[in-house]
């Protein structure tokens, strides 16, 4: 009897854990609202056609209570579905900026600090495929849907991009809010979830500025310094800082330079105490945290807005950026192309059996 009830157990888990996988799917889409648009990329669930996805995430930002006010009707309207296709690895590196404001979505006039993702896409864009993934992308996701989706994008993507942005919602790092401006935590915590899956699956590069900085840093379990002065706040200054010797030496041997003059926007900042795997990088003459460094060189994040930086300095630093992606780009696209297809087959064969 009792070996009887272990096999029933040992079925049954194995009916739900197979019956999981199979009941949960993703697709991956690439959509271009008009040829004047960046190429974003949308999630569709269970069968959905990518209008269909495109339409559940419209209306569900449009009407959350707490996502709306991140989005203008004009911007919504901008974000159409156009022109659209599966998502497929091409020849070269695919790399992921994470849109967190509205106007990402929008094809309207930009200026001065909302050229960000314009910037990026000069410095990397010749030699990756740069897609945006719309703040809150898996809204609406099952749970699994939600895991799939993350697993899709860290098992195909070479690299992600932390932009800079608002302030992060203290409640992400355990804190009371007292200095944090224009927060959103339900942008957060999508945002954040989603580093830390990227994080923990050590498979691509992650570069981040100010605000992903900040984001990536929370990710990691550090805390902010809610204000900081003399540090723009919102004007551009600049200011030199230190690089510091860490494991991986990434910014200061792709600069070639010890010391150097960054730029300036911010108003909040790490605080940085000895992490087993993350090294500080550089420091501002008032020891401000400037960057931050893993140790196996998987991440680095910068308070500076490297991509606003026209100087030698930046054009060694995003050298460096584009042979982290193609690096990973080299070592993971045949094994995930030999798993992915090991993984159907598997997957299809234990469907088969279930009924």
């Amino acid at each position: 009897m009792r070996i009887l009830l272990v096999r029933q157990w040992l079925i049954a888990t194995m009916f739900f854990i197979i019956s999981s996988t199979c009941l949960g799917s993703v697709q991956l889409f690439i959509v271009q609202p008009t040829p004047h648009h960046d190429k974003y990329l949308i999630v569709a669930q269970d069968g959905e056609s990518p209008a269909q996805a495109m339409n559940r995430y419209k209306t569900l930002l449009r009407n959350s209570p707490h996502l709306s006010s991140l989005v203008s009707p004009e911007q919504l309207k901008q974000f159409s579905y156009g022109h659209g296709d599966y998502f497929e690895l091409g020849e070269k590196p695919a790399v992921l900026i994470l849109a967190n404001r509205g106007y990402d979505l929008s094809n309207e006039e930009k200026s001065g600090g909302q050229l960000r993702v314009q910037k990026f896409k000069e410095k990397i864009g010749q030699n990756n495929d740069v897609y945006i993934l719309p703040v809150a992308a898996a809204l609406g996701l099952t749970k699994l849907n939600r895991e799939l989706f993350y697993k899709s994008l860290t098992d195909k993507f070479s690299g992600v991009v932390a932009l800079g942005g608002p302030d992060v919602n203290p409640s992400v790092y355990g804190d009371e809010n007292r200095e944090a401006r224009e927060v959103n935590l339900y942008r957060d915590q999508y945002e954040i979830h989603f580093l830390k899956h990227w994080i923990s699956a050590k498979k691509g590069f992650l570069f981040g500025v100010c605000r992903g900085h900040h984001m990536i840093s929370a990710a990691l379990g550090f805390k902010l310094v809610q204000h900081v002065e003399n540090h723009g706040d919102g004007v551009w200054v600049d200011h030199p800082i230190k690089f510091l010797k860490t494991a991986q030496n990434f910014l200061s041997r792709a600069a070639g330079v010890r010391e150097m003059i960054v730029n300036s926007y911010h108003h909040q900042a790490v605080k940085y105490s000895p992490h087993p795997d993350i090294d500080l990088a550089a420091v501002a003459p008032d020891n401000t945290v400037e960057a931050l460094e893993s140790k196996d060189g998987r991440i680095v994040s910068t308070q500076f807005h490297v991509e606003f930086m026209e100087n030698i300095f930046a054009e060694k630093i995003f050298s460096r950026i584009n042979e982290k992606f193609r690096e990973n780009f080299r070592t993971a696209n045949e094994k995930f192309r030999a798993e992915s297809q090991k993984n159907h087959s598997a997957k299809a064969g234990m469907c088969s059996h279930l009924f």
